[in-house]
C-alpha cells in the first residue's frame, strides 16, 4: 500500500492532500522545492569594493548589452562582434564580482557548464595557483 504524500500549506497552517491542491498550493510547493534544492549556502559577510574604473566598465557593457538586446529584438539576428562583447561582459562580471564555477560531481575539477556561484560558496571550485 503506497503512502500519500501531503503538502503543508503555510498560509493555511495545515496539510493539503495533493489530489485537492489548487494552483496556489502547487506554485508554493514548487517554489519551496526550488529553494531547498537550488539555494546556495554562503556566508556573505564581506563587501566587494567596486572601483570607479569597474563601474565605468560595467556602464559601458550595460549600454552595449542594451544595444545588443535592442538589435536582436528588432532584427532577429546577432552579429559576431556582439557575441564577443557578451563574452567579455561575462568575463568581466565573474572576475570583478568573484563568481566561480561549481565543483564537478567528484570534486576533481570545475563544472563550468553549471551555474556559477560565489567564490565563498561550499559548492565553489577552488583551484590552486602555484
Amino acid at each position: 500500500m503506497s503512502e500519500t504524500i501531503k503538502y503543508f500549506s503555510e498560509s493555511e497552517g495545515k496539510l493539503v492532500d495533493p489530489e485537492t491542491m489548487n494552483e496556489e498550493h502547487v506554485r508554493n510547493a514548487f517554489k519551496k522545492l526550488l529553494k531547498e534544492k537550488y539555494s546556495y549556502k554562503v556566508n556573505i559577510s564581506k563587501d566587494i569594493l567596486v572601483t570607479e574604473d569597474q563601474r565605468l566598465k560595467f556602464l559601458d557593457f550595460h549600454n552595449k548589452l542594451k544595444d545588443t538586446v535592442d538589435y536582436i529584438s528588432e532584427c532577429y539576428d546577432i552579429q559576431l562582434s556582439q557575441v564577443t562583447m557578451l563574452s567579455e561582459l561575462l568575463h568581466h562580471l565573474h572576475s570583478s564580482l568573484k563568481f566561480v564555477p561549481q565543483k564537478n560531481d567528484d570534486a576533481t575539477g570545475s563544472a563550468y557548464w553549471k551555474d556559477f556561484v560565489l567564490s565563498e560558496d561550499e559548492l565553489a571550485w577552488k583551484y590552486d595557483v602555484d
